[in-house]
């Protein structure tokens, strides 16, 4: 999306959300039009499967046209919202999955490729202390956020799987944990 005069995405998407929140269902297929890449990305990621990513995205819009009135713009970008429901949908639908038995998928087919979303158009300095905090965490500590964010396991599950307690290390606390 190219937003008219100058005006920043952020600020087109806060445009978006308040007429989706009148109802104008155009702004549903614009704010899909340039959000549903990313979305997808991280649904991918989280899920494995094309299928589930695809069915998670389509809910993803639908939960949004329904929850636009929650938006909050205190509390983060329209961006942020929309992933924000994603990974919720998506970590629903990995609980349910180990709730029931799943049939084995096919091994010829290899990993699901690791496709990182891209960053945000905003400073690319975020991107790059992000970046650098993650490299200064431990490998367990990483491997650790990544089962809860991705993967969906709850504390207890990750120390059920690991045998650790789930505490962070100093190093990877930003502030005095």
């Amino acid at each position: 999306m190219r937003p008219p005069g100058g005006q920043s995405i952020e600020a087109a998407h806060d445009h978006l959300i308040a007429q989706l929140q009148y109802g104008e269902e155009s702004a549903l297929k614009a704010l899909y039009d340039d959000l549903s890449g990313v979305t997808y990305r991280v649904c991918l990621r989280m899920l494995g499967t094309p299928a589930d990513a695809e069915e998670v995205l389509q809910d993803t819009f639908l939960r949004l046209e329904v929850q636009a009135q929650r938006y909050d713009p205190t509390r983060g970008t329209v961006r942020t919202f929309v992933l924000t429901i994603a990974q919720h949908l998506c970590l629903e639908r990995l609980r349910s999955r180990r709730s029931r038995p799943q049939r084995q998928e096919d091994p010829s087919r290899g990993p699901v490729p690791d496709l990182a979303a891209p960053a945000p158009a905003g400073d690319p300095l975020d991107a790059v202390v992000i970046r650098d905090a993650l490299d200064r965490l431990s490998t367990t500590d990483r491997e650790l956020l990544e089962a809860m964010f991705f993967d969906g396991y709850t504390h207890a599950e990750i120390t059920a799987r690991t045998g650790l307690p789930w505490e962070p290390s100093r190093a990877a606390c930003a502030a005095p944990c």
